[in-house]
């Protein structure tokens, strides 16, 4: 397990804007980008207090996935282009 790294306050927004400057939605698509802004907004909703969790098919339509198996795609592409840490 990958321990919870601290974070600065507005982290989020700060990380957002990274993947827009790196132009990361051309790496892992809009739905990886999209995905990787709703974990970090919801990190910054608790205050950075601990990695957030959510199940599969809790988490797909934030992201505008119709299946679980849509959003495991998407999750594989964001761990391989090492923009998230999860598996």
């Amino acid at each position: 397990m990958i321990a919870y790294p601290s974070r600065p306050s507005h982290f989020a927004h700060k990380y957002c804007r990274l993947l827009f400057k790196q132009c990361v939605a051309n790496e892992i698509g809009p739905e990886g980008c999209w995905l990787l802004t709703v974990i970090a907004h919801t990190e910054d909703a608790r205050h950075y207090k601990g990695a957030v969790t959510f199940f599969n098919l809790q988490l797909a339509p934030l992201v505008g996935l119709g299946s679980a198996d849509a959003l495991d795609r998407v999750r594989k592409r964001c761990v391989a282009a090492g923009w998230v840490g999860f598996r």
